[in-house]
């Protein structure tokens, strides 16, 4: 998903986790937090998953703001931000639009984190 946002700007990142995908967002200035009300100019975020380059860009860095995931995953939080949008990954989407995130057929892929937290938290003012 991230590879598509090239085109955007001033984007902002409230998340349980972040990845190497962001790095070259943050570089190019497509994600800033400079239009977030809540945090503005941070990356909140409970953990960071993945090379050492991301690690390294991540440590120091100003940018980021850790917290446990209570707060990360905290609906009252996420809807202090205006026109707050969630991206989540979807492993199956069946034909009435049911999508599942967790498993592929029997096998278990992954847990279902923060999904329902982000739903509730969608701000609907100045949508």
């Amino acid at each position: 998903m991230l590879p598509f946002l090239n085109d955007r700007k001033d984007l902002a990142v409230h998340s349980e986790l972040v990845s190497d995908g962001v790095i070259p967002l943050i570089e190019s200035g497509v994600i800033t937090g400079a239009r977030k009300n809540f945090k503005p100019r941070k990356i909140i975020l409970g953990f960071a998953l993945g090379s050492k380059n991301l690690f390294d860009f991540v440590d120091n860095n100003p940018i980021f703001e850790f917290h446990p995931t209570a707060y990360t995953n905290d609906p009252a939080l996420i809807a202090r931000n205006d026109k707050m949008v969630a991206i989540n990954s979807a492993l199956q989407i069946d034909l009435t639009g049911q999508v599942c995130s967790d498993s592929v057929g029997t096998h278990f892929y992954s847990g279902i984190a923060a999904r329902s937290t982000s739903c509730a938290a969608l701000p609907l003012e100045g949508w």
